[in-house]
C-alpha cells in the first residue's frame, strides 16, 4: 500500500490558527485516535489502509461533531497528501 495523508490547517474566521482543535478520521472500519492542531493551526494523519472513504470532522470537547463530515475517497495503490483546511465562520 502506498502511504497516504490528511493534512490542513485549522483557522478562526480572520484566519488565524487555531490550536488545540480536535479532529476525528474514520472509515467504516477504524477511527483513528482524536488529532488536534497544533500551535499554527496545523494538524496531520497517516493513512494507510484498503481502499475506502475516510470521513474527518472537528469535535467538541466531549468528542461530539461540531462540522460538517467531509468525505475523502482513498485509494491505496496511489501514494498522495489530502490537503483539507477548516475555517470558523461564526
Amino acid at each position: 500500500m502506498a502511504p497516504a495523508y490528511i493534512v490542513g490547517r485549522v483557522a478562526d474566521a480572520a484566519g488565524n490558527a487555531l490550536a488545540g482543535v480536535r479532529l476525528a478520521c474514520y472509515n467504516e472500519w477504524y477511527r483513528y485516535p482524536v488529532v488536534v492542531s497544533k500551535e499554527s493551526g496545523e494538524y496531520d494523519v497517516a493513512v494507510n489502509q484498503a481502499q475506502t472513504t475516510w470521513i474527518v470532522v472537528v469535535l467538541d470537547q466531549a468528542d461530539r461533531p461540531i462540522s460538517p463530515e467531509v468525505a475523502l475517497a482513498f485509494d491505496p495503490a496511489e501514494a498522495c497528501r489530502y490537503i483539507l483546511d477548516w475555517r470558523r465562520v461564526d
